[in-house]
């Protein structure tokens, strides 16, 4: 037999035979929670199976094995009121002598965290700071009121850190308790030890995710059924806790089938322990399992031919004694099974998904109560009895689906009684995004860069951008986009929440700046000397109006296209004013030495001035490319354009700076005439 390694399925974790050694500290263990040992939420691009264990559960699809998980993604909680944040396998239990909830650790955004929480008159209070030093970040970890030694008993879990009672990359075997507000780690006269297999250190008191550790009333003590693997397969051990020792309990009338991520919780009506669900370790670790197993005098019972009705397979699920109804409550959880197995019996397919119905259990049975409004499907939630709200309190987990995995932030109430699930604090409504761009106006032809800023919601956003010219843009945040058309336009950029699937529409005015641009040939050289001039303009609001000055106190001319003669050779200064259909008014000038060579010009406003080119068509050539804002260097002894109207454009480098004309100014390319 191999030891099991942690692997990807589809978007999920899962356990499937190691065909090598696992070296110390390996990655594959610490940094991922042994209650991912399923399938989970490969969704969404097909129909549901046919044979989906129930109808709340999620669409499932068949997938090949690959890489590595990626981290999770945060769900984004409400930020006028504090909350944990958002966690997969965080520990909750009600603290009885205190008189509130108590929330510890978790996984966050792909990291585990240590953060201490109490959940008291309807809110949450972050107590870290006050709590003296915790356990090491880890998740998973086992959690329970031990109302025998007056104290919330907590053990075990994940971590990926030294100082858990095992090495780094390794589970955690260590005991703490959470008194008045404070951590105190504890040393029992004996306690599970973590076992060596091929180097590798298993722990066998592992709780996975789901808790599967209670008090149980009757027997005086806390019960423990082991969680996490013994290589090559799951633990079958039952432990009890008092008075700071660990007892390992021989059950002699048979025990619930090697297993993990299953979860118990004591039955104060029938004063039993009740063990429900799990994973078993056949197939690759791709088999659900719905077996109700119950702990009583010091042995389990398979009570399930008991009850014709039982929830659908599954592993990773909150399960809690509800004290106002006098019933055990379950919610949620994953399902998995293999559907191809390798020559070897690996599992190389399979098919899951996240559950999101509730069930009751009771003297009656198992009953079938879930409610029209629920939480999301999710596995790995924190959910315990609370007696102050009147039901249990669910807080967290994960959510799957084809295109995102998201730790969740949510809280909810249970209320067995009326059958309906409150929320507590669901994060905010997703906000219209505000859009910002720079520039504005934009400059015809060049990149406008484009932010978007969101708040609510939940994480991951998805954007879709419309630039309001036909132009569309990708699922990202920050854009260029490019404007060749006149505007305005108006950008519309609609963003999707990634969980709930809200849409909020932000809505931006982009307006194009408006330029003038002059252009010019010779018609005949003097004196008198004559040009055409071709005035034209980009952005603004059309229709334009065009006034022209060319500088030697002739009259302005109010076309945009026209001749002019000038009587005396020199140098002039040529202005084009244009005006648009708002009134905006911009002007371009240009340096034309009137009695040189034949030669054109073309003059486009810039940042700080106008940009000028003209004058031979060396000088075209090397003041052609400030228009641009970069020049390569004139092509010196190439023979002058057979059209003295023809404007040519070489190509551009970013390494010379722009030259810009201030009127009067001498043009440095009349030289090279």
């Amino acid at each position: 037999m191999k030891p099991w390694a942690i692997v990807q399925l589809g978007g999920a974790r899962v356990r499937a035979p190691d065909h090598g050694r696992p070296a110390p500290h390996e990655s594959h263990r610490a940094a991922i929670p042994a209650a991912l040992c399923m399938l989970i939420a490969v969704l969404a691009t097909v129909q549901p199976l046919v044979d989906s264990p129930s109808s709340a559960t999620t669409p499932a699809l068949s997938r090949p094995l690959s890489g590595a998980l990626a981290p999770a993604t945060p769900f984004v909680g409400p930020t006028s009121v504090p909350t944990p944040p958002p966690t997969q396998g965080g520990s909750m239990v009600y603290d009885a002598a205190d008189g509130y909830e108590v929330y510890f650790g978790g996984e966050s955004n792909g990291s585990f965290v240590s953060s201490t929480w109490i959940f008291s008159n309807g809110t949450w209070s972050n107590v870290s700071a006050s709590a003296g030093a915790p356990p090491s970040p880890r998740s998973g970890m086992g959690i329970t009121y031990d109302a025998a030694d007056g104290y919330v008993l907590a053990v075990g879990g994940n971590s990926n850190v030294d100082g858990c009672g095992g090495p780094a990359s390794s589970n955690c075997n260590d005991t703490w308790a959470f008194s008045e507000g404070k951590w105190k780690e504890l040393t029992p006269a004996y306690r599970p030890v973590c076992l060596l297999i091929d180097s590798f250190p298993y722990c066998t008191p592992f709780p996975g995710g789901s808790n599967p550790i209670a008090y149980d009333v009757a027997e005086g003590s806390v019960v423990f059924f082991a969680g996490e693997a013994n290589s090559p397969g799951f633990a079958t051990e039952t432990w009890t806790y008092h008075a700071d020792i660990w007892t390992q309990v021989n059950t002699t009338a048979g025990a619930p089938p090697s297993n993990q991520d299953e979860s118990i919780a004591y039955d104060n009506a029938s004063e039993q322990t009740i063990l429900f669900g799990g994973t078993l370790p056949g197939q690759g670790g791709w088999v659900s399992y719905n077996a109700t197993w119950a702990f009583s005098d010091g042995n389990w019972t398979n009570l399930s031919s008991s009850f014709p009705l039982t929830p659908a397979a599954r592993s990773s699920f909150g399960f809690t004694y509800d004290s106002a109804s006098a019933s055990l409550v379950l919610f949620g959880g994953a399902w998995s099974r293999c559907v191809d197995f390798g020559a070897d019996q690996d599992c190389r397919k399979g098919i899951g998904g996240l559950e999101s119905d509730t069930w009751t259990l009771n003297a009656s049975g198992w009953t079938n109560v879930t409610a029209s409004r629920e939480p999301l499907p999710r596995w790995d939630p924190a959910f315990a009895d609370d007696p102050n709200v009147g039901g249990p309190l669910l807080f967290g987990g994960s959510y799957n689906s084809s295109t995102v995995r998201a730790s969740l932030g949510d809280t909810w109430i249970w209320s067995t009684a009326t059958t309906t699930w409150t929320p507590i604090n669901l994060p905010q409504n997703l906000a219209p995004p505000v859009i910002s761009a720079s520039p504005n106006p934009a400059v015809f032809g060049r990149p406008v860069q484009f932010n978007a800023t969101e708040s609510g919601g939940a994480l991951p956003y998805t954007y879709a951008w419309a630039f309001g010219d036909g132009g569309t843009g990708g699922n990202i945040s920050s854009i260029t986009h490019a404007y060749t058309t006149n505007g305005p336009f108006l950008v519309v950029l609609t963003v999707s929440d990634g969980i709930t699937g809200q849409q909020a529409r932000g809505y931006l005015n982009v307006t194009i700046l408006l330029q003038a641009q002059i252009q010019t040939s010779t018609l005949s050289v003097g004196p008198p000397n004559s040009f055409h001039f071709v005035g034209s303009a980009v952005g603004g609001t059309p229709p334009y109006e065009f006034s022209w000055n060319f500088g030697d106190g002739s009259p302005a001319v109010s076309v945009g296209v026209t001749n002019h003669t000038f009587n005396q050779s020199g140098t002039y200064s040529v202005t084009l004013t244009v005006t648009d259909a708002k009134g905006h008014q911009v002007t371009s000038q240009i340096q034309l030495n009137a009695g040189s060579s034949p030669h054109g010009f073309l003059g486009l406003p810039g940042i700080d001035g106008y940009y000028l080119i003209g004058g031979g068509l060396a000088a075209v050539l090397a003041a052609a490319l400030v228009v641009t804002g970069s020049t390569r260097g004139a092509e010196s002894g190439r023979p002058p354009a057979e059209s003295d109207s023809e404007f040519m454009t070489p190509e551009l480098d970013d390494e010379t700076p722009v030259k810009i004309l201030a009127p009067g100014e001498h043009d440095p390319a009349e030289d090279l005439v």
